[in-house]
């Protein structure tokens, strides 16, 4: 049976080779917040690209995400370079050939607050060498649908604007080289009423060259981060006390929790402070 085909998206850029993982929602709100602007409770479409060169074809397998916000009609085209309502990626710095970022997606959601979130796998990521891994985190809601509005193009950067960073070791720790990302799943793994995340890494080897693999489990997954990193990147900086006064004063941003350094379990002047201490030592 050959089906009649209702809708067709496309990749944007030549080579992208799209078809890799999709997601949607499930129970939780779209990532928007709201869904479309005009339909309230469609489900938003999550596109990988591991494969993707970001449109330059001297490179492979980069990758990036794209979003399509729900609506009550896809058209009988789509057309990610031009219809994409989010366009997922690494900076240009962070960025390397073979990376596949997209490799595995997911909106479900991690920081419990019902709104859906999404998680984006770059498993042969690394600052230095080897196929290290990272997952990304970005929570849904007015926070994200915000970062989109300023951005250049629709494009948000793993590395910098992302709420949420599970780095994988670097060389020469023993769980180096691993691939994590290759396979991730969120849920309530403990009855704690709280996401976990259980990270896959097929290529770990911890004892001898065997690859026998290994996978990592994060309880309340949402809480876990570096002290003072407010924004999740990964890295505590100027950026982090600007994102803790921000918060403070009310501003509709989102922090990790897993920043927290003053035991109250929610970013703020606290984190802020002891940031600024430590970058201006």
């Amino acid at each position: 049976m050959t089906p009649e085909k209702d809708t067709v998206i496309y990749g944007g850029w030549q080579d992208d080779q799209i078809g890799g993982p999709y997601d949607t929602e499930s129970t939780a709100i779209p990532v928007n917040g709201k869904g479309s602007l005009a339909i309230g409770d469609v489900n938003d479409l999550i596109i990988g690209s591991p494969m993707s060169m970001l449109g330059n074809t001297s490179s492979t397998a980069r990758g990036k995400v794209e979003v399509v916000y729900g609506k009550s009609s896809l058209g009988t085209s789509l057309d990610l370079y031009d219809d994409a309502d989010i366009r997922l990626m690494l900076s240009e710095s962070a960025q390397k050939v073979g990376f596949k970022t997209g490799f595995a997606v997911s909106t479900d959601d991690v920081n419990g607050d019902g709104v859906a979130d999404i998680s984006v796998s770059t498993p042969n990521a690394n600052s230095t060498r080897y196929y290290n891994g990272w997952v990304h985190v970005f929570y849904g809601g007015n926070d994200l649908t915000g970062k989109v509005a300023a951005a250049d193009n629709k494009t948000l950067e793993l590395d910098n604007d992302a709420d949420l960073a599970i780095l994988g070791a670097e060389p020469s720790d023993k769980f180096a080289d691993g691939r994590l990302g290759t396979s991730f799943v969120i849920g309530d793994f403990n009855a704690s009423e709280k996401p976990d995340m259980i990270i896959g890494a097929p290529k770990g080897d911890v004892t001898a060259n065997t690859s026998s693999g290994w996978g990592i489990v994060l309880w309340d997954v949402a809480a876990k981060g570096l002290p003072g990193d407010v924004d999740g990147d990964g890295y505590v900086d100027l950026a982090d006390t600007i994102r803790g006064l921000q918060i403070a004063v009310g501003e509709n941003v989102s922090g990790s929790v897993g920043s927290d350094v003053d035991g109250d379990k929610k970013p703020g002047v606290a984190e802020a402070i002891y940031v600024f201490g430590k970058i201006s030592k």
